[in-house]
């Protein structure tokens, strides 16, 4: 399946960036997407793409075949984990913005402002695994992370896609575990952009990707106007 044709089972008008971007290092290729007049998209919009595509004949290219990177980030240290919801830091990254630990370093209070704080304790022994469904259900990674900051509190939109992942893995790859939540292991705290893995992976969520690297999926260019700030690695065009 071309993007063209994946593109007829996304919401929205979509192009697909990774598609036509032969570098997909994250610095690179983010404020060549900016300067375009893109957006970057959201996990609650990915999750959208996913559910709109079982059934379909988009559901392997999109559950199975694609990773997709978002504008959520992540960070955390041995004691909290940080939110970043549509990150200021990840849109200001360039080719010359200096890594540590293959993420941006947040150095000062400013770079926490409007972050959601988590500490890492609440979480259990739930972080860096996927579960299974009633482990997951139940789970701090579910009520913490997942519905209220992926799904932004949608409860159908949750139900629907941890139907489907658990599904999915189970009828595909006769996984019982799917959906974990992973953060980046660093001694201090560094964002890095929130990726959902492709379902033999897990279908997991999570900021371990390497911001240096060329493995970024920029997925989906949406054109429409910024309302609520809906983003994805995809990409929304600004109007």
């Amino acid at each position: 399946m071309d993007v063209n044709e994946i593109q007829q089972y996304l919401p929205g008008n979509i192009t697909i960036a990774n598609a036509v971007m032969k570098e997909g290092q994250y610095g690179k290729i983010m404020p060549q997407l900016l300067t375009a007049g893109l957006e970057p998209a959201s996990p609650s919009w990915v999750m959208d793409a996913r559910n709109k595509a079982v059934g379909t004949d988009a559901e392997k290219a999109l559950w199975k075949e694609t990773g997709f990177d978002t504008d959520f980030g992540v960070a955390a240290d041995d004691k909290t984990v940080w939110l970043f919801p549509h990150s200021k830091h990840l849109r200001a990254i360039t080719p010359q913005t200096k890594l540590v630990e293959y993420g941006i370093p947040l150095k000062d209070k400013d770079d926490f402002k409007n972050a959601i704080a988590i500490p890492r304790s609440e979480f259990g022994d739930y972080l860096g695994k996927p579960l299974t469904r009633e482990q997951f259900h139940d789970s701090p990674t579910r009520t913490l992370v997942w519905l209220p900051h992926l799904a932004e509190g949608d409860e159908q939109r949750m139900n629907t896609y941890e139907n489907n992942a658990f599904t999915l893995g189970k009828r595909d790859f006769n996984y019982n575990e799917m959906l974990g939540f992973y953060v980046p292991e660093t001694e201090k705290p560094n964002v890095r952009a929130l990726v959902f893995g492709r379902a033999i992976n897990g279908a997991s969520a999570g900021g371990s990707r390497n911001l240096d690297n060329y493995y970024a999926r920029l997925v989906g260019v949406r054109s429409c106007a910024r309302r609520a700030r809906a983003g994805f690695h995809g990409f929304q065009r600004k109007s």
